[in-house]
């Protein structure tokens, strides 16, 4: 056990250092001294500094950042940091929608508020935003990210943020490399697995993929051939549609030949499994009896009907709640976390074993 005397140490140093922050002799932003620094200045074992320093820290007064030491990121105890950042690339995606009413409630409930910026997917309005967000001193930022049509967005967007010193987490980023920041996603591997298993067991053994909504998932599409290849299964090219976003995918081009045709079709969106029902039917091609339809993520529903989808459901509960403990809790500041989540699978009635029309 420390002595008093370390004790009150300790204290006067966490006083004199909170008088500096608070007098702006270390203003917004800055890097206080390195703790060997503090030790000479106060005389005093490096613990004793640390204790100090994890006062502040507890205070929200400074942020500590591994290899970079502590900077500020509040000038008063009494001004507490109660805004999250959400920047999402659209409002259109249902799974967007749905994630950000779980963020805002989730945050809430945390005591936080959420600003959400919509951003239509351009890169100067992203970057307009983090500064603004740097201005507010938010807590930090939960990134859903931009469809990589535009190369270099996403690697400009972090590396901004991490400029600002604004604490971020990537959420289901299923087209750029997440590796160097926290990323919290469902496991799409294992969504394809589900999904593969499924329809192996009902029977199926021509099975096409639609994409292109949000920007092409090649990592799924390459996920869903590896799977397949594992029963005995090929996924030839012409059984894949990318279509353009949010139109209608021609999955007639898919029927009009007089070789065979897929008897399921597997899309990585809600929105799209419900275009390539209302397509099908269209063209004479009832769901599930000529085709099994069957989506990668999200909610098992279809608008027109009331019919269910067979459709793989994101874990979005837990999602939301690693997100939020990552932004919140400074434990996980001193390592990147990355974080996948199993999803589940349900069973409705898009799906069933393929007949002998196609």
């Amino acid at each position: 056990m420390p002595s008093g005397k370390t004790k009150l140490k300790h204290a006067r140093i966490s006083d004199n250092l909170r008088r500096r922050i608070q007098g702006k002799k270390y203003g917004l932003g800055s890097t206080l001294p390195t703790e060997q620094d503090l030790c000479k200045t106060f005389k005093c074992s490096r613990g004793t500094v640390r204790r100090a320093l994890d006062t502040l820290v507890g205070e929200g007064l400074i942020r500590r950042k591994q290899g970079a030491g502590h900077f500020v990121i509040r000038q008063s105890v009494n001004e507490r940091e109660s805004i999250i950042g959400l920047i999402v690339p659209n409002i259109l995606n249902a799974e967007i929608v749905r994630l950000s009413q779980l963020f805002t409630l989730a945050a809430g409930r945390k005591g936080y508020r959420v600003i959400l910026w919509v951003t239509a997917e351009q890169t100067a309005v992203e970057l307009e935003f983090v500064k603004e967000l740097s201005r507010m001193r938010v807590a930090g930022v939960i990134k859903l990210p931009t469809a990589p049509e535009v190369p270099d967005h996403e690697p400009r967007i972090r590396s901004s943020l991490r400029a600002m010193n604004l604490p971020f987490v990537i959420v289901n980023d299923f087209w750029t490399d997440s590796g160097q920041n926290h990323h919290v996603a469902f496991d799409e591997a294992a969504g394809i697995e589900m999904i593969v298993e499924h329809l192996v067991e009902l029977g199926h053994s021509r099975i096409g993929w639609v994409d292109g909504s949000d920007g092409p998932r090649y990592r799924a599409l390459a996920l869903l051939r590896e799977t397949l290849r594992k029963h005995g299964i090929n996924l030839p090219d012409r059984f894949i549609i990318r279509s353009l976003p949010y139109e209608t995918p021609p999955v007639e081009t898919l029927y009009d030949t007089d070789s065979e045709s897929p008897t399921a079709l597997v899309t990585p969106y809600d929105g799209m499994a419900v275009r390539i029902i209302e397509r099908l039917e269209h063209i004479g091609r009832r769901v599930p009896d000529d085709v099994s339809v069957i989506n990668l993520n999200g909610q098992p529903f279809y608008m027109t009907s009331g019919q269910e989808l067979t459709t793989v459901l994101p874990s979005n509960d837990q999602i939301v709640a690693k997100a939020l403990e990552i932004i919140t809790d400074s434990a996980h500041e001193q390592s990147v976390c990355q974080y996948l989540f199993r999803p589940q699978f349900h069973v409705g009635r898009s799906s069933s074993p393929p007949n002998d029309r196609n």
